[in-house]
Order: C-alpha cells, then sequence, then structure tokens
C-alpha cells in the first residue's frame, strides 16, 4: 500500500461516505488515516448533554468534544460545516469553546437552540462573545441562526461580513441597544448577498437592526432575500434591497396581504404557500400573484409551491383562474420576459386515499385549469416533490 500515490488513497476515501466504513479505513494503515480524519471530522454536530433526552445520530455533546479536541487538536482544522447547539448548562462552556478555538477553518455555520432546553438563560456572555470573535473567520461564507434568544446586537453585526445568512426565529437581547458598542469600521465593508429572516416576532428583531439608520447600509448589495409575509418589517426588507435584489423566495403560508414594492432586476420569484384541508389557497395568494406584472417587471422563473399537512382526498381545489395567468395572458402586453411558470406540490403526511400517480394528474389537471393562458406555450410545468426534512436544520443550504 506504501507503493500507492498518497493522490489516489485521498480520492478513493473521498468517494465513501460510511461513517463506520471510514472509522474502519482509519485504523487499517497509516496512509489512511489522515484522509479518513478529514472526511470523517467535515461534517460535525455538537449538542449538550441532556439527561434521558435521545441524542441525535451522528453528534457529540460537549464534553466529548472537549475530550476530542484536547487529546487531537488537529481534528479541528479539518472541521467545514459545523453545526452546534447553544449550551444549555455551565458545565457545557469548556467543549463550546474549546470547539470554536480549535475549528477555525469551518465554512458553513449552523447555531441553534433547542426547544425543549431547561434551563435557559443562565450562560455568561462569554457565550454569545465567543460566538462574535467566531464570526470573524474569513473562511466562514454560511450563517444560520435558528430558534436562538438573547441575541446581542454586536453578534449581528458581525454576521453582516459573512456572504449567505439566515435568521429563522431569532429574538434579540431586549435589554441590548439596536446600536452595538463598537460599529463596524470603514473598511469592513458588509458582504452580505444572500438574506433569509423567517419568523418575525413583536419583539425587536434582526429586521430591526439592518435597517436601523444610524447603521451602515447592510442591505446594499443583497442579492436573494427569503422572507415571511408578515405585515411587520417585511415591506421595508423589501424596498431596501429594492436596487440590488435578483431572486426572491416569499413564505406565505401565513394569511397576510403585502404590498410588494418595484422590483426592477427580480428575474426569479418562488412563492411557497399552504393548502388547508378543503384544499383552498390562501385569500394573501391571488392578490400577491396579481402584483408581480408591476413590481416585477424582469421576471423570468415563477415557481408555486403547494404544501399540506393533511391527508390527500381530492386535488380539485383551484376553481377560479389565478390572476395574470387567465386567458388573456398571451395577449396582454405584461411579463415579456416570462419563461417558466413551474408548480409543486408537497405533502408532509405519507397517506394516501389515492395513487400518486392518480394525485398528480388531478393536480396537473387543477393548475392547468386556473392557467388557461399558458396552455399550449411551454411555459408551464408541474412536479410532485419530496417532502420538506422534518427538522428546519436539514433544510438550510
Amino acid at each position: 500500500m506504501i507503493s500507492f500515490p498518497q493522490e489516489l488513497l485521498d480520492a478513493i476515501v473521498d468517494e465513501i461516505n460510511d461513517a463506520s466504513t471510514l472509522a474502519s479505513c482509519a485504523l487499517a494503515a497509516k496512509p489512511l488515516l489522515l484522509p479518513c480524519q478529514r472526511k470523517i471530522f467535515r461534517s460535525l454536530h455538537l449538542v449538550s448533554h441532556e439527561p434521558r433526552k435521545p441524542r441525535m445520530r451522528g453528534a457529540l455533546n460537549f464534553t466529548e468534544a472537549h475530550a476530542l479536541f484536547t487529546g487531537a487538536p488537529h481534528l479541528g482544522s479539518y472541521v467545514r460545516n459545523l453545526t452546534i447547539q447553544v449550551p444549555v448548562a455551565l458545565t457545557d462552556l469548556p467543549g463550546w469553546n474549546l470547539a470554536l478555538h480549535s475549528a477555525q477553518n469551518v465554512e458553513r455555520l449552523v447555531v441553534y437552540e433547542a426547544a425543549s432546553s431547561m434551563p435557559r438563560s443562565i450562560l455568561p456572555p462569554e457565550t454569545m462573545t465567543s460566538l462574535v470573535e467566531f464570526l470573524a473567520s474569513p473562511s466562514l461564507g454560511r450563517l444560520h441562526l435558528a430558534e436562538v434568544r438573547n441575541v446581542p446586537s454586536a453578534l449581528i453585526s458581525a454576521a453582516m461580513l459573512i456572504p449567505v445568512v439566515s435568521f429563522i426565529h431569532v429574538r434579540l437581547k431586549q435589554e441590548d441597544p439596536l446600536i452595538p458598542t463598537q460599529l463596524h469600521s470603514s473598511t469592513s465593508v458588509p458582504r452580505l448577498r444572500d438574506l433569509t429572516i423567517m419568523f418575525s416576532t413583536p419583539l425587536p428583531g434582526p429586521c430591526d437592526f439592518l435597517l436601523h439608520p444610524r447603521h451602515p447600509p447592510y442591505t446594499s448589495h443583497i442579492e436573494r432575500l427569503e422572507i415571511r409575509l408578515t405585515p411587520r418589517g417585511d415591506q421595508r426588507l423589501l424596498t431596501a434591497c429594492a436596487a440590488t435584489l435578483k431572486y426572491l423566495v416569499l413564505d406565505a403560508i401565513l394569511d397576510t396581504s403585502i404590498n410588494i414594492p418595484h422590483l426592477p432586476l427580480v428575474c426569479d420569484v418562488k412563492i411557497e404557500v399552504s393548502v388547508d384541508e378543503d384544499w383552498r389557497l390562501p385569500a394573501s395568494l391571488p392578490p400577491i400573484l396579481s402584483q408581480i406584472p408591476t413590481s416585477l417587471p424582469a421576471v423570468e422563473t415563477i415557481t408555486l409551491v403547494f404544501v399540506s399537512d393533511r391527508r390527500f382526498r381530492n386535488v380539485a381545489w383551484i376553481g377560479d383562474h389565478l390572476p395574470i395567468f387567465g386567458p388573456s395572458f398571451t395577449t396582454c402586453r405584461e411579463l415579456l420576459h416570462l419563461r417558466r411558470v413551474h408548480c409543486e406540490l408537497v405533502q408532509h403526511i405519507g397517506i394516501y386515499a389515492v395513487s400518486k400517480h392518480t394525485l398528480f394528474d388531478g393536480f396537473v389537471q387543477a393548475v392547468e385549469t386556473s392557467m388557461p393562458g399558458l396552455e399550449g406555450t411551454g411555459i408551464l410545468t408541474c412536479t410532485l416533490a419530496a417532502p420538506f426534512p422534518s427538522s428546519y436544520i436539514d433544510r438550510l443550504p
């Protein structure tokens, strides 16, 4: 085996995706040890130790992580994808701090707070301080914060130097001012290009921070924006990104109306909507679609994702023509750049009253009936999509 080129061994190991096989290969021969370790520790998931609670498969608790990086500190340099739970106990802090100190080449970071974590809000400020310092890593290109409370404004400020950022149900620290003690210097130009903000709350959130009048223009270079439609904050954010926005994802699961401002560069829009047990669309969808010709004049692709958590019974749930896709579509002078309208059906419950083939045929028929103006144009496509992952963490890019 010593005669094999190391590059060939590295390439072989790179094709192995089973963790137990990689662990066995690491023990088989010395030339295989490092490439196997690089593959094993490329993605790392760290959680708090909670008694009587089953641990997520493949995850290490902070005590194990502390022992791991203490005994083999070089393993931290292999981590590229780090998913880490906010500590729930003071005993987790040594592992949390050592993990952040050791993993200095991370490209994608997910930080989340478990919904059942108890006790909460007992951690010292140094917990978030260490995270703020970690965000300065030049390798970090994606940051996802999910279900995290008491986030200091300094952390949101530090996140603006990362190209892809998601805030999923993130709440700012209430006693913390929206303006951090140290604003960006003139040389710290915001790098944010892709922003997701979901589950807005009445409390101050990331949107309030981003749009604060005394802050740098954090939104001035955003090209992709994904938001859940709510009356508070979303319109301001859309308006702030109007000059650069090209890709827009709207989560309209909540039945909320909103006015879309003029977005001249948006070429791709995706709208996710939910249907109830009677397969009725939310009342907010037709008004949203009717705004597309004037608000998104350059749109080329429209994707409509219909999501249901109900049992399939009948798919003939669209009765009226949807706006802008009626019989007069081919003669109108709007949406001249439109090249594709794609409709996806997503079902979370795997209980079918009919076969999937019959289900999909009914869906296609319902969609075509609601969009008669697209018949024969080759623009309309339909698919039956796989269910979304059960965990929101698994949906993050």
